[in-house]
């Protein structure tokens, strides 16, 4: 991402849309992760009662624009992603809370968002994408997709 080349007037001008994006995303992480755990104590308990032998959780996200102009430009169909992080793990492990308290930011302080806090997720979208501050902005909906991998082996000595 071209971040520290952009249009400073263009990020001024749109400073509320992003805060209002991680802001977003912040509060959707809480509740998958609060849904994930729950999840995550009756998968254990179905282990322990042998119904499964094991599970993974498997996430993935992408962010969508709802606008026509920038669907078109981008040469993109309607519904269709801006991006997609296919190798997405915020969910993969749950005794990391740095994850969820850190502040993800990678900008110098002097840059218009270096001091924001960036939640983990923000700061995928913003330093593991191609994503350029212009695509940021167009981003009206961020998409999780939480998925459980049920594990059953024929060998049990494996687990």
């Amino acid at each position: 991402m071209s971040t520290f080349k952009d249009n400073k007037e263009l990020l001024l001008n749109n400073i509320d849309k992003i805060r209002s994006l991680n802001q977003k995303v912040v509060i959707e992480e809480k509740r998958i992760r609060f849904f994930a755990e729950k999840l995550r104590v009756g998968l254990s308990s179905m282990r322990k009662e042998q119904l499964i032998d094991d599970f993974n959780f498997d996430s993935h996200l992408c962010v969508l624009s709802y606008d026509p102009d920038y669907v078109k430009e981008k040469n993109l169909e309607e519904g269709d992603s801006i991006w997609d992080d296919n190798i997405y793990t915020l969910f993969n492990d749950f005794d990391d809370e740095t994850r969820f308290s850190d502040n993800w930011n990678e900008l110098p302080p002097e840059h218009t968002f270096g001091n924001e806090f960036f939640c983990y997720t923000m700061h995928c979208i913003c330093f593991h994408s191609d994503l350029e501050w212009k695509d940021i902005i167009a981003i009206d909906d961020v998409l999780f997709d939480l998925k459980v991998e049920y594990q059953f082996f024929t060998n049990k000595m494996m687990i």
